[in-house]
């Protein structure tokens, strides 16, 4: 309860779970129920999960199996100098998006509707051309304050994309626009996204029919986040981030001229509505 973000820890008694309960377990076999306290930004990193998780069923499957694989090797508690569970999760989908075929879309870059599944892939299949005047596509022209002057620029029609502000725990407010699928977000976002004119239910019918054009096996897929993070991925110039389309890396360059993070070879990660935040700089 003493860090910049209070999170509490509760670990039920596992002779107290029903026998059909088949939730994730740690080694001593007890749930693990995390709660943040005073971060309205953490609902809004809920809602962007439960997005994607909405486009493409596959995306569930694989965040547990690397769950289950990375708990059992004892490196996913960021309180002991390992990568979070959410910070393993960011990792999977950004490799979802890089996959030649996408089998999840830059959902932080598309528009409030999405009228086709043609509409869809047109703006993750375009060259992504970088707007005259702006950062780089998809990027802030401002990271480090997020604030209402910075933009993010629609890929395609170079069009601004709508705001939803949301203050972190800090009061700073973030920009936490994403295309979201869901018709009644969470009580404390619902005035912030109405207003968005979102229309879930043409988004969701549409952006999955786009990922189901990726036909690769869950099997595939669990090969190419492994084959990723050893073979192509250069960590000691990129960070992995799930606000740019491929072939665009954001590199620590970048972040440093934006955010002022210090150049180092270790991994890191952005996070998707907190941009300054490094959610790898935990590691030891």
């Amino acid at each position: 309860m003493h860090g910049s973000i209070p999170v509490i820890n509760l670990q039920p008694d596992a002779s107290l779970l029903p026998p059909t309960d088949t939730s994730r377990k740690d080694g001593d076999n007890s749930l693990l129920y995390r709660i943040r306290v005073h971060d309205e930004i953490s609902l809004c990193r809920t809602e962007l999960l439960h997005a994607y998780l909405a486009c493409n069923p596959k995306l569930r499957t694989l965040a547990h199996i690397i769950e289950m694989w990375s708990g059992a090797r004892d490196i996913n508690d960021a309180s002991r100098g390992t990568l979070s569970s959410y910070a393993f999760l960011v990792m999977l989908i950004s490799v979802l998006q890089r996959r030649p075929q996408p089998a999840l879309p830059v959902l932080q870059l598309l528009p409030p509707k999405i009228s086709s599944v043609a509409q869809a892939a047109a703006v993750e299949n375009q060259d992504r051309a970088v707007p005259a005047g702006s950062a780089g596509a998809g990027e802030k022209v401002d990271d480090s304050t997020s604030g209402p002057a910075s933009g993010v620029e629609a890929v395609g029609s170079y069009e601004p994309l709508p705001r939803v502000w949301v203050c972190d725990y800090q009061n700073q407010p973030r920009d936490t626009y994403f295309c979201n699928l869901r018709q009644n977000p969470r009580p404390s976002l619902q005035r912030q996204y109405s207003a968005t004119g979102m229309n879930y239910n043409a988004n969701l019918k549409n952006l999955r029919a786009y990922c189901d054009l990726n036909t690769e096996s869950t099997a595939s897929l669990l090969l190419a986040f492994f084959e990723y993070y050893t073979k192509e991925f250069d960590f000691c110039q990129e960070v992995v981030s799930i606000r740019v389309p491929a072939p665009y890396r954001m590199t620590k360059n970048e972040k440093d001229d934006r955010c002022g993070w210090k150049l180092h070879g270790r991994f890191c990660i952005e996070d998707p509505f907190d941009v300054s935040l490094d959610l790898a700089q935990v590691c030891k």
